[in-house]
Order: C-alpha cells, then structure tokens, then sequence
C-alpha cells in the first residue's frame, strides 16, 4: 500500500521450466502498483518470484520474498461481456465497474461519454455493474466533504444481476 520508489528484475517461470527475467513498470494513481508485460499465453501455468530488496517503498522499506503462481484462464473457462454505456454526459469523466456479488472490483474502464467496451476473461458467475462520475479525475469514488461542502460523487448501479457463463458471450 506504499508508493513505490524502485524495481528491479522478477523472475517468471512459465510452466516451472523456462526462466526469465521480466523489469516492472511502477504504475497505479498513488504508484503503489506494479505491471508486468510478458506474452502470457492462455492454458500455461506461471511462478513469479521477486527476490529479497527487489522492490523499494518510498519510505525504504523493501520486500521479503514474493512468490506466486497461477494459470492463465481459457478463452472456454471465463466469460465475456460487451457493454454498451449510453446517457453520460459527454466530456465528464466516469468509471464502468464490474462487481462481483461481494461489491469487489473485478473489473473498471474509464470513459468520458457513450462507450462500448468489452471485458474478456472473467470468471463465471452473477456480476453487479456501477457507473460512477469521477468529477474530479482521480480514478475513483471520492467522499464529500462537510467543512468544503462538497458532495460524494455520484454513483449509478445497474439494477440486475447478469448471470455470466463459461464460454459465453453477454
């Protein structure tokens, strides 16, 4: 959760045989976030494992050893869903969430205006969706203040809960 000041060099071990070493980009609203661009593949297990003081904070804090391992999904084990956004003012900024059932992030897209966009790979199961106006541009749902009398910004929540399928299209 701390803004991050350097990375270096994490391991990446595709299906625990081939070995490379992939330089992270420092990203995220508060640059605590850090991506990776690697050709993953669909069906292929990875391992990634980032070295003792191989990511520096701010602050100076550096990290023990992080390992993780997933599989990257099928096209035929997740959902897809096309959305079509219609109403929004055009030139204001908002964010298209999807939600699982718990109100988690799963998913956002920042538009500004009617869109069409499309979310690939996600797991089966019921979604929620949420629009929010992102009045003062910062990538997310900002509180009001009392003392600035300044309101939350707006939130809008789609009514049903879409049901997604594997390997469906909604």
């Amino acid at each position: 959760n701390h803004p991050l000041l350097r990375a270096d060099s994490i391991e990446v071990w595709e299906d625990s045989v081939t070995l490379r070493r992939v330089l992270p980009v420092i990203s995220g609203p508060y640059n605590n976030l850090l991506r990776l661009t690697y050709p993953w593949q669909s069906g292929r297990s990875y391992r990634l494992m980032a070295a003792p003081g191989t990511i520096i904070d701010r602050y100076g804090l550096v990290n023990d050893t992080l390992r993780t391992q997933w599989t990257v999904p099928t096209p035929e084990s997740t959902a897809l869903l096309q959305l079509k956004v219609k109403g929004l003012v055009a030139g204001q900024n908002y964010l298209v969430q999807v939600l699982n059932e718990k109100f988690e992030s799963l998913r956002e897209q920042k538009v500004s205006g009617d869109s069409v966009m499309t979310f690939a790979y996600l797991d089966a199961g019921k979604i929620r969706l949420r629009i929010v106006l992102d009045a003062d541009g910062n990538g997310r749902w900002t509180t009001g203040d009392f003392g600035a009398r300044r309101h939350p910004e707006k939130v809008w929540m789609y009514p049903d809960t879409p049901l997604l399928r594997a390997n469906w299209e909604l």
